[in-house]
């Protein structure tokens, strides 16, 4: 008897482990997909954003490399705070070059002349922004309108 419940003990065991080690992986997966992962091009970054619900014109305004600074000025630290409420933290990335991807928003609501930047490093979002540049301008974070 006692061999039965140690048998079946170690089953638990190993399907415990397995099931652990599934939802590691599925986190991962998820994971790699929530967080922008395989960024390569243009339609890449609308896809990205089109899952947190923006529609963008295809065409991106703008793509540049841009430096993130290697010590941050009180207007990036402020910038970062943006980050972070999205889950970023563009201080992992000090003194890296970004490719920093541009697009209309046409679907932010009550505004037009708003645009998406997306920060790329290594195929992954590492951070961006939903602007206005206009006079009255506003900046929130990808996730927040």
């Amino acid at each position: 008897m006692k061999r039965a419940a140690v048998l079946s003990g170690k089953k638990v065991l190993l399907v415990s482990f397995i099931v652990i080690v599934g939802i590691l992986i599925l986190r991962m997966v998820i994971g790699g997909l929530s967080s922008g992962g395989n960024i390569k091009e243009p339609r890449d970054v609308v896809e990205y954003l089109s899952n947190l619900g923006w529609e963008v014109n295809p065409e991106p305004t703008e793509v540049k490399f841009v430096e993130i600074p290697g010590v941050f000025s009180e207007v990036y630290e402020n910038y970062n705070e943006i980050q972070k409420t999205n889950g970023y933290d563009l201080s992992r990335h000090k003194a890296k070059t970004a490719e920093r991807y541009t697009f209309e928003v046409l679907n932010f609501p009550g505004k037009t002349g708003v645009f998406a930047n997306v920060l790329v490093i290594n195929e992954k979002v590492v951070g961006g922004d939903i602007c206005s540049y206009a006079l009255d301008g506003f900046m929130v974070g990808l996730t927040n309108s």
